[in-house]
């Protein structure tokens, strides 16, 4: 039996390649995080940062306000290192039981993402304890999102990035809140208002 042209089975190994060259892609979609040390040391500072400002939150530091020239002995952000340490910690022993289990290490990037709900807290100045609630909420909500939906992939370094500045965002929006905390509860009080003409 005469054997088949060299280019006949070169076309037909290369079959097998290609439907494995299309199916790699797919198999790593859900998300970019690798589980390397860079990608775990981002993912563990994103979480630190967030965790860390609603660590302080939580013990409601008095906003600057419209202070001037500051004060002798006036200290700024006072307790925020200490809360950064609290979340640090947090964020590592989340990080490390995450990577431990084969089946949440790819969501790794997905909690760390969500995890920028967080900062909403940074709104307790003008909305008060609801700030506080609303931000773990919103936690909880977007990660229902990302499973639910067709999961992208997500580089680690966009969400450090994210929470970098999210994190000096909510630190600064925290402490210009008392300065619209006047003007705030009649803009609550017009939009009660405007929903019970629309909606009632």
């Amino acid at each position: 039996m005469r054997a088949k042209p060299r280019a006949a089975r070169t076309k037909g190994e290369s079959r097998p390649n290609n439907a494995a060259q299309a199916a790699a892609p797919d198999a790593a979609a859900p998300h970019a995080d690798t589980g390397s040390m860079a990608s775990s040391a981002a993912m563990t500072t994103a979480l630190a940062l967030a965790v860390g400002l609603y660590v302080w939150t939580l013990r409601r530091p008095e906003p600057f306000g419209n202070i001037g020239l500051p004060p002798e002995g006036f200290r700024f952000f006072p307790g925020l290192p200490a809360a950064l340490g609290i979340g640090l910690v947090f964020a590592i022993v989340i990080v490390l039981l995450v990577s431990a289990v084969p089946a949440l290490r790819v969501r790794r990037a997905g909690i760390a993402l969500a995890a920028a709900g967080l900062y909403l807290s940074a709104g307790f100045p003008a909305l008060g304890r609801t700030a506080l609630l609303i931000a773990p909420i919103a936690v909880a909500g977007w990660l229902v999102w990302i499973e639910t939906r067709k999961p992208r992939a997500v580089d680690a370094s966009w969400v450090l990035a994210l929470h970098a500045g999210a994190f000096v965002s909510a630190l600064g929006f925290y402490h210009d809140w008392s300065r619209y905390a006047y003007g705030w509860r009649f803009c609550l009080d017009n939009a009660a208002a405007l929903f019970k003409l629309l909606f009632r």
